[in-house]
């Protein structure tokens, strides 16, 4: 089966060639990586200052979950709160010996650095882009950082190295397979099934220790923005199988990735970011009146609570 797969925005590269061993970025995208850089440092500085007024918890997860990953390599469910597969860890090494607000400071940039380029992927422009990392859903990303990064690597890949980072939080963006051809599809599940293989070999039973793992920790249901956490399976169910059944005919990696929210039980606040993003790309005005709604919607939370 041939790939059919096409994007909605301009079909230009996101990196021209190489020329003369010169590394050039198209000309639409170096607004979006400066409008990135800019938001990055901003959204840090509004965490940081949270951070320093003890306003709300912050940076937590990077505390608890994802510092000192070489000392929990060997035994990765040790690490309070982490529920990620166990490689996973190995991506956050380089973060080990970085002071906190640094460490912070680079997760921010890989989040909005790499956020930029999916949006440029789907075709979206810097006005989308702007819409993204202005929104209540960026802010909450800069003071509850996850790692969810790896999931937008999972993105920007060749489909067929996608598997290993999509499968860091397959929730967030499963259905982004469902767009690939069938070749393509073959070759993430076989460079899925080695990783796999491998972590066994390493890491021995780890589904078992991960299960352990979840069994002592009590979600929050105010933190799932899973569909299927709020409206019944009889509304959620049929409208994802129809997306999906469209999506999948269309080859539509943007509808496919959305319709696999409809199936999936649990979603964190921090992986919204990518669906309002993904949303941004195609609905703008949409996104706008939602994003206007979330802002109204904090503010009135704000000054109840702080007024």
């Amino acid at each position: 089966m041939a790939s059919t797969t096409r994007f909605s925005g301009s079909d230009r590269p996101i990196l021209s060639s190489l020329r003369n061993r010169t590394l050039t970025l198209s000309p639409e995208l170096k607004p979006m990586l400066l409008i990135a850089l800019v938001m990055a440092v901003i959204l840090w500085g509004i965490a940081f200052q949270v951070r320093t007024h003890n306003l709300v918890l912050t940076w937590d997860d990077l505390i608890v979950s994802f510092s000192n990953s070489l000392s929990y390599l060997q035994r990765p469910y040790d690490t309070l709160n982490f529920y990620n597969p166990p490689w996973t860890h190995l991506f956050l090494i380089p973060f080990d010996p970085l002071p906190l607000e640094l460490a912070a400071l680079v997760h921010i940039l890989l989040y909005c650095l790499l956020l930029t380029l999916v949006v440029r992927k789907f075709g979206g422009g810097k006005w989308a882009l702007l819409l993204t990392l202005t929104s209540v859903l960026a802010v909450d990303m800069a003071i509850e950082i996850n790692i969810d990064w790896l999931i937008y690597l999972g993105l920007l890949v060749p489909p067929a190295w996608s598997a290993p980072f999509l499968m860091v939080k397959p929730q967030a963006a499963w259905g982004y397979v469902l767009s690939f051809s069938r070749t393509e599809f073959l070759r993430a599940v076989l460079v899925g099934a080695v990783v796999l293989g491998l972590s066994f070999i390493i890491w021995g039973n780890w589904p078992q220790a991960l299960q352990a793992a979840l069994a002592v920790d009590e979600v929050n249901r105010m933190a799932n923005t899973a569909p299927l956490n709020f409206l019944p399976v009889w509304a959620v169910v049929p409208f994802g199988i129809g997306l999906l059944i469209y999506a999948f005919r269309k080859r539509d990696p943007l509808l496919c990735t959305l319709a696999g929210y409809c199936f999936v039980p649990y979603i964190s606040v921090n992986s919204t970011l990518l669906i309002f993003a993904l949303m941004a790309t195609r609905w703008p005005r949409l996104m706008l009146f939602l994003s206007a709604v979330m802002w109204f919607i904090l503010g009135s939370l704000a000054i109840q609570t702080f007024g």
